[in-house]
């Protein structure tokens, strides 16, 4: 696998466009705090009450939001979603050395749900399977 080839000026620029899909995504939390339900039990080996087990619709939401802006505007990056069904019992199942987006839409979703405004959106880059960079953004405290 070859090495993909950027520099710094890349990573800012990517950061950039990250940062601000991230701040959009922020209003859908801030907008969904404590109104979304409990959408599904992600796996049936999560004990029942497991935070990591709940999905929201705003989760889904929001990872969409970032996978979708950023795909199209860069072509060639990657995505590992904790919504996006990439992994197979935690496994990730390609990992290349494209720039690759690791998102946790929300982090904090039993927060989330409950109205707790202690809630942040995760997101690093990696590239050549090294992370580079990254976000946390908690858009309710600020």
């Amino acid at each position: 696998m070859s090495e993909y080839q950027f520099n710094h000026d890349d990573v800012l620029k990517w950061m950039s466009a990250a940062e601000k899909v991230i701040v959009e995504a922020g209003e859908l939390i801030k907008t969904n705090l404590g109104k979304a339900a409990n959408l599904a039990d992600k796996g049936e080996n999560i004990s029942e009450g497991h935070a990591s087990s709940v999905l929201t619709e705003t989760d889904i939401a929001v990872e969409k939001l970032i996978r979708d802006t950023l795909k199209t505007q860069f072509k060639d990056h990657e995505f590992i979603g904790e919504e996006g069904g990439e992994s197979c019992d935690g496994q990730i199942q390609d990992f290349k050395n494209n720039p690759t987006w690791i998102i946790d839409p929300i982090d904090g979703t039993m927060n989330f749900v409950h109205g707790n405004p202690l809630v942040c959106t995760s997101v690093g880059l990696a590239v050549n399977r090294r992370v580079v960079a990254g976000i946390v953004n908690c858009p309710v405290i600020g």
